[in-house]
């Protein structure tokens, strides 16, 4: 059993993850990607100890500081939270609390075999722009986000397929820029297939197109359906919180976007993260914290 699960990927979960860890807290983390709607911007101005950072560049960090402290990440979609005597179920993991730091998450396809590969062979958006070096990359979807990803990688990987199942809906000069170098395939995915890596895209028209890399970008979607007013949310569907992250839910903290903190900011989420963090060590822990910055 873990001490806390955390639903989310973004800085929100990932700063968490830290503070969870170096409080020795055994800590499951349940995402479909890593950093969230950090990831979108190409550059972020407004990080403290930044004038200039790529996005990824954060939560990815971050992630990495966590996984060297222990916490162990799973890569699927959260279907359902359930309440039993002294602890909790997501999915079919059990945890003491859980932290819910997710905002909106990207859309899945629902293709055959795409939670296999979820988080090896498939993301939802350019997680570490160097795992694409010289790689065959199919991007699926026809909006400026997949055209944006196509243009990011142009030059980097080795071949771009887009995938798309409609009319273009990206930005037309957008559009122009990406035709120059990219390949297009104007089908719908049925399978993702591979033994213990992803190889092939099987369309519905029989095709199969080899790859190394898939990137899902189908848009964004705010899908709270799995909690089943296990929580109180306001008129908005935000979840209501104290300050200090305490859910209407005895043991279920939330933090980030999908909580009812203003100013959805990712300096913002990140500080909420650790406060969470530190309100699920004290109320597991019994402990007072000490007011100074050991902690």
């Amino acid at each position: 059993m873990y001490d806390c699960i955390i639903v989310g990927g973004g800085i929100a979960g990932l700063s968490a993850s830290v503070y969870l860890r170096r409080k020795e807290l055994k800590t499951l983390l349940i995402t479909l990607d890593i950093g969230g709607r950090t990831n979108l911007p190409k550059y972020i101005f407004n990080y403290p100890g930044y004038d200039k950072i790529e996005g990824y560049k954060i939560p990815l960090s971050v992630k990495e500081q966590a996984e060297a402290l222990g916490l162990e990440i799973k890569y699927e979609k959260v279907k359902e939270i359930k309440k039993h005597d002294d602890y909790f179920l997501v999915n079919n993991h059990s945890a003491k609390t859980v932290l819910l730091a997710f905002g909106k998450a990207p859309r899945i396809l629902n293709a055959e075999n795409e939670d296999k590969f979820m988080g090896n062979g498939i993301d939802y958006n350019i997680v570490n722009y160097q795992r694409y070096k010289s790689k065959k990359v199919a991007i699926i979807g026809a909006g400026n986000s997949a055209f944006t990803s196509a243009r990011e990688l142009n030059g980097i990987a080795g071949e771009i397929t887009i995938i798309h199942r409609s009319e273009f809906k990206a930005d037309e000069t957008l559009v122009n820029e990406v035709k120059s170098f990219c390949n297009f395939v104007n089908a719908n995915v049925r399978e993702f297939k591979g033994d213990n890596k992803l190889r092939h895209v099987l369309l519905d028209n029989g095709r199969e197109i080899k790859v190394d890399n898939v990137i899902v970008n189908i848009g964004f979607e705010s899908d709270n359906s799995f909690l089943n007013d296990i929580v109180g949310l306001n008129d908005i569907g935000e979840i209501i919180i104290n300050d200090r992250c305490e859910t209407s839910e005895k043991g279920i903290y939330a933090c980030g976007d999908c909580s009812s903190v203003p100013f959805k900011q990712s300096i913002i989420s990140a500080g909420e993260g650790a406060k969470a963090a530190l309100a699920i060590y004290q109320y597991l822990s019994g402990s007072k914290l000490k007011t100074d910055w050991v902690h």
